[in-house]
């Protein structure tokens, strides 16, 4: 018996030791547990406590303003008026938006959205219905709130530009986020709704700059994410205003040229700071469709334009430069010890290798030397430079004037280099045989594979007036430090501007019609005619067909490039209208005016004041 009572305690008391030891592991797990959430864990979970408490909200930045030289507003903010309708403030959505519809139009796809959105969201989040409203429609919206049970207009922030058109290819636009954008940019703001960042010109190009830096607010919400109240604001940092080196009133005359012709681009040069006054793409486009959204009938019309207005023609339109480049093939001739009174007789045509080559004066020129053959723009004179030169010096002293390359300083992502042909080039991009001596012969003129933009001709023009690397640029506040010289012989350089002066204001000059009568602004230039489509045979034999006779398109191009005043060079420009006909009769009269305008200008601090006497002289 007592054996038995003693076994019976042996067993009670291993049970009692295992079941003490698995409560006491039991005891210790719950303790390490509490330990690990209260103490090595805790700031932890009351982070993640505090989160679900509390909600943080982004607020965007206003963006920096965009002016021009004397403080001009180009791109600015104003007000602009957004509708939203939150669905737990309303019985019924579907009346709601019938009754909003009897004040302003609610297209289809706009109702789609609406209907959308409310599907993803809770019903206390507002959705937006319609932006771009008109301040009376958000006024009569406002006013008639109480019968409108759940709809709610908000004022926004809404970049708008002042001149349209005007100024469309330099200071670009801002349009809403794509996904491409948010992969190759990490910044959160881009993930905001609606964000707008830059797409196109300086717009783009400083857009880190103009953005600024978001603030943020953290609100207290429910468990249902129901806002409760603001804890904590951080205003966000407005972006930074930015300067251009435009004056408005000068790029609104060059737009106001342009704009009597379809298509055609101009830009106007400081000389002593390489600051670009002026520089207009025509036609344009109003960028501040991008910002509200294109109807379908705007964006069809733009995208069907021939003349493409989207395309900057400024820095990325190329073209042949015509006779606008004789000033550098006479540099070239008088670097090879070519003298300026070599004398070449023009009989109208040369041959060469069984091809002939023209003169634009179908009767010749007669004898002319080098002075003679710029101020006359003779063709023939060129042409046998050309031989005499071989194309890899031509092009070497095209490339200190900028042709082949980004010339700017600031704007190098919208520019295209354009085309400086040479033997190589030919033969490793063309399957077209060997450079030969016609090749040569049709550079000389500023025609064949040599393609050039505006905005090198400008800077060709600018560093012919003063013999220095003049470099231009958009944007303010990049100083006046004086360009290096040219590696070329100032000497000579003299020399071209001397006939540069003739072909303006000598009495047989190209460009005389269109000469500056007041001695204190006088310009020098070079007018220059680009061929599109080739004379035949047949139509020289019978008499070339005048512009006027041809369909648009198989119209010459106009180009001029000049420079003012004579004596002291303080201003460049280069005109090119697309189609234009003879540069001395249309494109000259543009440079004229963009010439006068500028030197005539008085700039008090604020604004140019235009005199315009001297630009009809």
């Amino acid at each position: 018996m007592k054996r038995h009572e003693n076994q019976r305690a042996n067993v009670f008391t291993r049970r009692t030791l295992v079941i003490g030891g698995i409560k006491a592991a039991i005891l210790t797990g719950l303790g390490g547990r509490l330990y690990a959430l209260q103490i090595s864990d805790g700031k932890l979970y009351r982070s993640q406590s505090e989160d679900n408490r509390i909600a943080t909200r982004m607020l965007v930045p206003n963006r920096g303003l965009i002016t021009d030289r004397f403080g001009k507003a180009l791109a600015l903010n104003v007000p602009s008026f957004e509708l939203y309708i939150t669905a737990n403030k309303t019985d019924s959505i579907d009346a709601t938006l019938a009754d909003v519809q009897r004040f302003i139009e609610l297209t289809p796809q706009q109702l789609e959205d609406v209907y959308a959105q409310l599907e993803d969201k809770p019903a206390f989040v507002p959705v937006l219905v319609k932006r771009n409203l008109t301040q009376n429609q958000a006024m009569i919206l406002e006013v008639r709130q109480p019968e409108l049970p759940g709809i709610e207009v908000r004022e926004v922030l809404q970049r708008f530009y002042p001149d349209k058109e005007s100024f469309a290819h330099i200071v670009g636009y801002v349009s809403a986020v794509t996904e491409k954008d948010v992969k190759q940019d990490s910044r959160a703001l881009l993930r905001m709704p609606n964000f707008k960042i830059g797409k196109q010109g300086v717009e783009r190009l400083f857009d880190a700059n103009l953005m600024g830096k978001p603030g943020f607010k953290k609100i207290e919400v429910s468990a249902s994410g129901r806002p409760r109240g603001e804890l904590e604001r951080v205003q966000p940092a407005a972006g930074e205003n930015l300067k251009l080196t435009l004056s408005r009133d000068l790029q609104l005359l060059t737009h106001q040229q342009l704009a009597k012709h379809r298509a055609g681009s101009a830009v106007l040069m400081d000389l002593n700071t390489g600051e670009v006054l002026s520089a207009v793409s025509h036609p344009g486009f109003d960028p501040n469709s991008f910002v509200r959204g294109f109807s379908t009938q705007e964006w069809q019309a733009i995208i069907n334009n021939p003349a493409a207005p989207l395309n900057n023609k400024i820095s990325s339109g190329v073209y042949a430069p015509g006779s606008t480049i004789k000033m550098i093939v006479a540099l070239a001739a008088m670097k090879a010890n070519i003298s300026v009174e070599t004398r070449v007789n023009c009989r109208g045509f040369i041959d060469v290798s069984n091809q002939r080559f023209h003169c634009w004066k179908r009767e010749g020129h007669g004898l002319v030397n080098m002075h003679d053959a710029l101020v006359h723009s003779c063709d023939v004179f060129y042409y046998e430079m050309a031989q005499r030169l071989g194309i890899e010096r031509i092009a070497a002293m095209a490339k200190h004037f900028g042709f082949g390359q980004r010339v700017s300083l600031d704007y190098h992502e919208f520019e295209n280099p354009g085309l400086l042909p040479s033997r190589r080039w030919k033969e490793t991009k063309l399957d077209r045989g060997p450079w030969n001596v016609g090749d040569t012969i049709q550079v000389s003129i500023g025609q064949g594979f040599m393609l050039a933009t505006p905005l090198q001709l400008a800077t060709m023009c600018a560093r012919l007036a003063t013999g220095r690397k003049v470099q231009p640029h958009f944007v303010a506040g990049q100083g006046r430090v004086l360009a290096p010289e040219l590696e070329v012989d100032p000497y000579h350089v003299l020399l071209v501007q001397r006939m540069m002066n003739d072909v303006v204001n000598s009495e047989t000059g190209t460009a005389r019609a269109s000469r500056i009568r007041s001695p204190a602004m006088s310009m020098a230039g070079k007018t220059g005619t680009a061929q599109v489509r080739r004379i035949t045979i047949s139509e020289r034999e019978s008499g070339v067909l005048t512009n006027d006779d041809i369909d648009y398109l198989q119209r010459d191009h106009s180009l001029f490039v000049g420079y003012g005043p004579v004596d002291q060079p303080r201003y460049a420009t280069a005109v090119v209208v697309e189609h234009g006909g003879s540069g001395s009769a249309v494109a000259a009269p543009i440079a004229r005016d963009l010439l006068s305008a500028a030197m005539s200008a008085r700039f008090n601090g604020d604004t140019v004041v235009l005199d315009e006497e001297a630009q009809s002289s």
